[in-house]
């Protein structure tokens, strides 16, 4: 006879166990914090308006002016079928704040009438280069969306 790791006594043959291994193995604490936390950001959507209508698989945009425009910002146009074409503007954006207003080639900017593009009420405007051509045509005035993921504001 002999005692087990369990305090009783049992034949050696056939009948004696040890103890399992598995009972000694100890377990690593999880750490159940965030490895990169980022606080909660509040998003925002400035909107303006096209200062000229847009052709088919354009990709330069005249704007309202709205501060803080930048390379990489994301831009979203409504198409004359109600859907928001969404890209990124590429490269930074030109500012106009002369009538009439002009192109990056130092074009006069004309309407789909023919007739040169004024900004509104001496307000100035951006003229925007997209990074993807829309594929619906926009036409002067419609809305265009700035999202701000940083919360900026525009003036």
């Amino acid at each position: 006879m002999a005692e087990e790791w369990t305090g009783l006594w049992v034949c050696t043959k056939g009948c004696f166990q040890t103890r399992h291994p598995q009972d000694f193995v100890t377990s690593i604490p999880d750490d159940p914090s965030v490895p990169v936390s980022r606080p909660d950001v509040v998003q925002a959507v400035a909107e303006s308006e096209l200062l000229t209508s847009m052709a088919v698989w354009g990709t330069s945009v005249f704007i309202v002016a709205l501060s803080g425009l930048a390379d990489g910002d994301a831009i979203g146009i409504t198409m004359d079928n109600d859907i928001v074409h969404w890209s990124f503007i590429d490269g930074d954006p030109t500012t106009y704040s002369s009538s009439p207003l002009k192109d990056a080639d130092d074009e006069y900017v004309l309407d789909s009438d023919g007739e040169l593009v004024f900004t509104a009420d001496g307000d100035s405007g951006y003229l925007l280069t997209l990074n993807t051509p829309i594929w619906y045509a926009a036409t002067f005035l419609n809305t265009v969306y700035l999202p701000s993921l940083n919360n900026e504001s525009w003036t």
